[in-house]
């Protein structure tokens, strides 16, 4: 059986709520208190990374067209620094690369080493001048180097807690909408007929007072009396049986019972008396109690 992409990922996003459910015991606060970890995990140094200072990255290319970006004072540019003409021992020229032309003046606190290198430090942007010169930088005395943070590993935390919370709400095994159309059956077994006679399925829900979890159906005999407006619906179980008069008209609906692995056919059935799920092995005979449900 062939699930659809959106199932699948839905599945596995419930199946992970439950794990962490089982993880827990199954206690509700130990598992909210598990998902505010995870999460926090991720906010704490990503607000730290956030709010701390660091030197924005620009090009050649900002500087020369005074792209700055505003609120911002502190810069980076990678460029070939050469010194500068001049009796000044402290003032150098960082010249572009891509062109050997243009050129920002940086005037540093103390000697920095020549050649291929990246300058820090306050910037202002002149735009084209004479002889390739488009602004002026005051040096840091050492470099702020770039900071690789790996912030989908620092997401990673957060995103699984959300998850858990998603897969909480949406509850495992996952109860969807039936995708596909009506089984089709053989000329000798239609759809149609009503199974007066029966059908195995289990059911999860609740009629009047008792309930099952859909993780844990319990194993039944279904049966349908249809009526001009309200079927008769019957559900066995253990020598017990369970009348759920269902109006006739939209209160059945098929769904697919989504685990990991696989998808089981299924009717939602609300009525008097009772909201259950019926789950089946085949989905023919699902789609015979439908029919006759209406």
């Amino acid at each position: 059986m062939v699930m659809t992409l959106v199932d699948r990922l839905l599945a596995a996003v419930a199946a992970l709520g439950a794990a962490a459910r089982r993880l827990v015991r199954g206690s509700r606060p130990g598992v909210r208190v598990l998902i505010v970890v995870l999460v926090l995990v991720s906010a704490i140094p990503t607000v730290i990374i956030g709010s701390s200072k660091r030197p924005t990255d620009l090009s050649f290319d900002d500087v020369r067209y005074q792209r700055i970006p505003a609120m911002t004072s502190w810069f980076r540019l990678e460029g070939d620094l050469r010194k500068a003409p001049g009796p000044q021992p402290l003032l150098y020229e960082l010249v572009d690369p891509a062109d050997g032309t243009s050129y920002v003046n940086v005037l540093a606190p103390s000697a920095l080493s020549l050649g291929h290198t990246t300058v820090t430090g306050s910037l202002s942007a002149t735009g084209p001048g004479p002889n390739g010169y488009v602004g002026w930088m005051d040096a840091d005395a050492v470099a702020e180097p770039r900071q690789d943070d790996r912030f989908w590993l620092i997401l990673i935390p957060g995103v699984i807690g959300l998850l858990i919370a998603v897969g909480l709400w949406l509850g495992y095994p996952l109860v969807r909408p039936e995708r596909r159309g009506r089984a089709a059956v053989g000329p000798n077994d239609p759809v149609r007929p009503a199974p007066s006679d029966g059908v195995p399925a289990a059911w999860a829900g609740w009629i009047r007072s008792e309930s099952a979890a859909v993780a844990q159906p319990r194993p039944c005999v279904v049966k349908v009396t249809p009526g001009p407006d309200v079927a008769q619906l019957t559900v066995e179980d253990g020598g017990v049986v369970r009348p759920v008069p269902v109006r006739r008209g939209g209160a059945a609906r098929r769904v697919r019972i989504w685990r990991l692995r696989r998808g089981d056919p299924g009717l939602d059935v609300r009525g008097a008396g009772g909201d259950i799920i019926l789950v089946f092995d085949d989905a023919v005979l699902r789609d015979r109690v439908g029919a006759a449900l209406g």
